[in-house]
C-alpha cells in the first residue's frame, strides 16, 4: 500500500488588481494598491490601502504559484486591517476568476490599530489554482468610517505527496 505524507502549506500574495467599478481604495505608502498589501509577511503596515466609502470593493488576482492540494479544507484566507472607528466591519471573498468560492461574515477591523481577520473557507471546490482572487469589501466604511488593509494573503495545504512503501 502507498503512503502519504502531508508537507508545509502555500501561500499566495496578490500579484494584480481586478477592475473593479466600486473600487475607490487608495493606497499610502506604496505607489499602487496592489504594492501596499502584497507583502510576503504581516510585518510592514507602513503601507496599506483604505476607503471610506460602504459596500467598496476590492479585488485582487494571486500569484499563479499554488498546486493543487487534492483537498477541498484547510484554505484560509488572511488580513491585517484597523478603522478609525469602533464596529468598522469588512468582509473577505475568495473567488475562482469571477465565481464566488466563500465569503467570510462580518469580520469586525481593529479601531486604531493594526490586528489580523481572517477566515476559513469551509469547503474549496477549486479546479483552477492560477486564477484565484481575493475580494475585500468595506461593509459599513463612509458615515465618517475608514478601512484600512495592510496586507493579503491566501494559505492552502500542500500537495499531498504519494511514496512508495519501504520494504
Amino acid at each position: 500500500a502507498a503512503s502519504s505524507s502531508l508537507h508545509a502549506v502555500q501561500y499566495a500574495y496578490p500579484q494584480t488588481e481586478e477592475a473593479s467599478p466600486s473600487n475607490s481604495y487608495t493606497p499610502t505608502g506604496a505607489t499602487t494598491n496592489v504594492q501596499a498589501v502584497d507583502e510576503g509577511s504581516p510585518s510592514n503596515d507602513g503601507d496599506f490601502i483604505s476607503t471610506n466609502t460602504g459596500g467598496d470593493a476590492i479585488e485582487f488576482n494571486l500569484t499563479d504559484t499554488l498546486t493543487d492540494p487534492g483537498v477541498d479544507t484547510g484554505h484560509i484566507v488572511r488580513a491585517r486591517a484597523m478603522s478609525d472607528k469602533n464596529g468598522t466591519l469588512m468582509t473577505l471573498g475568495l473567488y475562482e476568476g469571477g465565481s464566488l468560492i466563500a465569503v467570510s461574515g462580518s469580520l469586525t477591523a481593529n479601531n486604531g490599530s493594526w490586528a489580523p481577520v481572517s477566515f476559513t473557507v469551509p469547503s474549496a471546490a477549486i479546479t483552477n489554482y492560477n486564477d484565484l482572487r481575493i475580494r475585500v469589501v468595506a461593509s459599513n466604511a463612509g458615515r465618517n468610517r475608514t478601512i484600512s488593509v495592510s496586507w493579503l494573503e491566501l494559505e492552502v495545504p500542500d500537495a499531498v505527496v504519494l511514496t512508495a512503501p519501504t520494504v
